[in-house]
């Protein structure tokens, strides 16, 4: 599991920085908006990318929790189809993946 420390080191710190990120953009929502018509489309043309872009973040945090609870059950770098071993290069290109490259290149 030593060999998986460093990945999971660098998903405590992803994770850390987009709960920033997510701190960021809730303030953004929260602040006030302009009484004008023009500005208000634009506001809320840049709320929508924002919206997407807090999305995107939760949903990364959660896939990086769940590996990091999969570090922690010593399940991290098992394949959860085959149960055999994900490729430490997949795990790191992809950390937190939950398959190994054949049974994911299968699932699609």
């Amino acid at each position: 599991m030593d060999m998986y420390k460093n990945l999971i080191d660098a998903l405590e710190k992803k994770r850390e920085m987009l709960r920033k990120r997510v701190e960021k953009i809730e303030a953004g929502f929260r602040s006030v908006h302009s009484q004008d018509s023009e500005d208000r489309a634009t506001e809320s043309e840049s709320d929508e990318v924002f919206q997407a872009l807090d999305d995107v973040s939760r949903q990364e945090i959660q896939l990086i929790d769940d590996a990091i609870k999969r570090f922690e059950n010593n399940q991290y770098g098992t394949c959860t189809a085959c149960e055999g071993k994900i490729q430490i290069k997949r795990l790191e290109a992809i950390p937190y993946a939950t398959m190994c490259i054949e049974c994911a290149s299968s699932a699609s």
